[in-house]
């Protein structure tokens, strides 16, 4: 919708709140609008905390609706797991969310608690053990992928992109991060 249609997200948000407005129960409504939300924190230059504060509450409504809802919950472990404090920011908030994934998802509870790990951590072994723990996870397999394209180890990061696409063949995104991974090296060589 931002693509050069003219929309900006502050358009969106009024549209998606109609939306929710109308159809209070819906969650898939109440998702798209706490991400709207934190888009416009995202992007906001004034008043971001009010920002941040519109997407947490949004986020708590998606889980007041379902409160199983696993992408929801990992949204506010990185909302209060990464903001600093000044922003909204409460790593012990983060980690009472992430907690709660433990039963929903394994990959949820790992990759809340890959947010959550100190700046020099080596997130490397944290997803090899991971997947140590989960072989046929096909999101662990694909994240431990991101995480060797990011340290610039592209035949590593594609060999489990490619474990992650023999695991479920009708899944297509490692396709697509094995092209982004390709394009990042393009583009650092040129600058």
């Amino acid at each position: 919708m931002l693509g050069g249609g003219g929309f900006s997200p502050g358009e969106i948000l009024s549209s998606i709140s109609k939306a929710v407005e109308y159809d209070k129960d819906n969650v898939i409504f109440a998702y798209y609008k706490a991400n709207i939300c934190f888009l416009n924190a995202y992007a906001s230059q004034e008043n971001t905390n009010d920002y941040v504060n519109q997407s947490c509450e949004a986020f708590r409504k998606v889980l007041e609706l379902n409160p199983d809802y696993k992408e929801a919950i990992l949204s506010m472990v990185e909302i209060y797991g990464l903001l600093p404090v000044e922003m909204g920011g409460d790593r012990t908030v983060a980690k009472k969310y992430a907690a709660s994934l433990k039963e929903l998802d394994k990959y949820f509870f790992a990759k809340a608690n890959s947010v959550l790990l100190d700046e020099d951590s080596d997130i490397i072994a944290y997803w090899e053990n991971v997947l140590e723990d989960d072989p046929k996870n096909v999101k662990v397999n694909e994240e431990l992928g991101k995480t060797y394209f990011l340290n610039g180890e592209i035949e590593k990061g594609t060999k489990y992109m490619q474990i992650a696409m023999s695991l479920d063949p009708e899944y297509n995104l490692p396709q697509l991060n094995i092209a982004r991974a390709h394009v990042m090296i393009v583009m650092q060589n040129k600058g």
